[in-house]
């Protein structure tokens, strides 16, 4: 063992309840390394009651142990990767959405919000290109679609939408792709200035 404690662990809970299933600690074998067993262990008494040793089995999960290591690893990655975009998102001098490949709004924050001057749920009922300035509709459609066919990631452009009041608001547009394994676009995620 190489933690004392587990074999204390292991020997009590013989001791109380005359076996231990699926006992998970660290092993040490004879050249000093280490290794994660599962230990199955019952007691053996005789007739009389006295203890005489213990039988069991000894399950190698060194590989699947070390995989729960770095699956527990990349989740807390993720977490930290999901909060740091969160945070990048939720800039306030920025605005910024995420957008579906049919035009729609799936995410915007607050920035964007008051850019545009529609709620969340009237942006989510609308498309980007019911907002968009019709003079510049053709040439941002005209990048989208190169992004759709893969000739491209990402854009830059200088565009006009329509706000909620009527009146115009002019931006630095920035859009780049997500993708999906084959290739084909996922979603996009925009940025105004």
């Amino acid at each position: 063992y190489k933690n004392p404690d587990d074999r204390r662990t292991l020997f009590a809970g013989l001791h109380s309840q005359g076996w231990v299933q699926d006992f998970v600690c660290e092993g040490v074998r004879r050249d000093g390394s280490s290794f994660w067993v599962s230990l199955n262990v019952q007691l053996l008494r005789g007739e009389d009651g006295r203890e005489l040793g213990t039988e069991g089995f000894v399950r190698d999960i060194h590989a699947r142990r070390q995989a729960e290591v770095e699956l527990a690893r990349r989740q807390r990655e993720l977490v930290e990767s999901r909060e740091a975009f969160k945070s990048y998102f939720n800039m306030g001098n920025v605005g910024m959405c995420i957008t579906s490949i049919e035009k729609g709004w799936i995410e915007v924050n607050d920035r964007l919000v008051a850019m545009l001057g529609y709620s969340r749920e009237e942006l989510k009922k609308r498309t980007w290109a019911e907002l968009t300035h019709p003079e510049d509709l053709t040439a941002d459609l005209a990048q989208f679609e190169r992004i759709l066919r893969g000739e491209q990631n990402d854009y830059i452009l200088e565009k006009r939408f329509l706000r909620q009041d009527g009146t115009v608001l002019p931006t630095i547009l920035y859009v780049t792709c997500k993708r999906r394994p084959d290739g084909s676009a996922e979603h996009f995620f925009g940025s105004l200035v």
